[in-house]
């Protein structure tokens, strides 16, 4: 899919989440990164969390920026997301945005990373992002 518009949403503001569904662009993305203070992190891990298994998109992309390696948060992240829900989000979420990719490796370690706690839940896996 071309991605020729994406709105970039902060995780903490419900309000705004919740506008996406009526909005036209092609992918969505819910950042927990840059956007969102360190004291509203797990708020925005919960509005993400949901919004990724209720909102209904019609074909449009469902991508979670997740906070960078130096962070030490990513792994909290997506084990928010994916042990979060009780069916797995098996076609809700369509990728994983990751900031600050220094290498190959930390798309690798990523990878392995969202393996674990996808656990066979999912059948498709989310795509990667990586910025750098």
């Amino acid at each position: 899919m071309l991605l020729r518009s994406c709105l970039f949403v902060p995780g903490n503001n419900y309000r705004a989440i919740l506008k996406t569904e009526k909005l036209e662009f092609d992918a969505a993305i819910f950042d927990l990164e840059d956007a969102v203070p360190i004291e509203d992190k797990e708020t925005a891990r919960i509005f993400v969390r949901d919004a990724i298994e209720k909102l209904k998109f019609d074909g449009r992309l469902k991508i979670v920026r997740v906070n960078g390696w130096e962070t030490g948060m990513l792994e909290e992240d997506l084990e928010f997301i994916f042990r979060g829900t009780s069916e797995g989000l098996d076609g809700t979420l369509d990728g994983i945005m990751l900031p600050k990719t220094e290498s190959a490796a930390d798309v690798l370690k990523l990878e392995r990373l969202i393996d674990k706690f996808k656990r066979g839940k999912e059948k498709v896996k989310p795509f990667i992002i990586a910025l750098i």
